[in-house]
């Protein structure tokens, strides 16, 4: 299935790991913020990245770990070619109604999700 695609507003990011993939990826979903290597550095947080096919379908998921301070520009949906992004997932706008009292909700990992809920994993085991 054909993604639907929108322009944005042009957003440059000086990271030389993205302006040196090929093909045009996707942001499409934040896992966990880990303590960066360097010290007195910023911290890392893995980010989910998709490859776009050049028919615009989804394709590999690929993942990357990223300075925190980029979350502002790597919105979720942004597409990036050569660490330019100047268009996105047109996304659909959705309302759900929640409930915050203690019986309403519940933290689960994908691990529980699988193995006590027998649920599909919501990351795919590769990664």
């Amino acid at each position: 299935m054909k993604i639907p695609i929108r322009k944005t507003s042009t957003l440059n990011i000086e990271d030389p790991e993205l302006r040196n993939e090929d093909g045009d990826l996707v942001t499409w979903w934040y896992g966990p913020v880990t303590k960066n290597k360097k010290a007195d550095s910023v911290p890392k947080v893995r980010v989910f990245f998709r490859r776009i096919d050049k028919n615009g379908n989804l394709g590999e998921i690929i993942r990357r770990d990223k300075a925190l301070t980029l979350l502002g520009k790597l919105r979720i949906g942004s597409i990036w070619s050569k660490g330019v992004s100047n268009t996105r997932i047109d996304l659909k706008s959705e309302q759900f109604d929640l409930s915050f009292s203690p019986e309403g909700w519940k933290i689960i990992s994908p691990y529980d999700a699988v193995h006590l809920e027998k649920k599909p994993n919501p990351i795919l085991s590769s990664e």
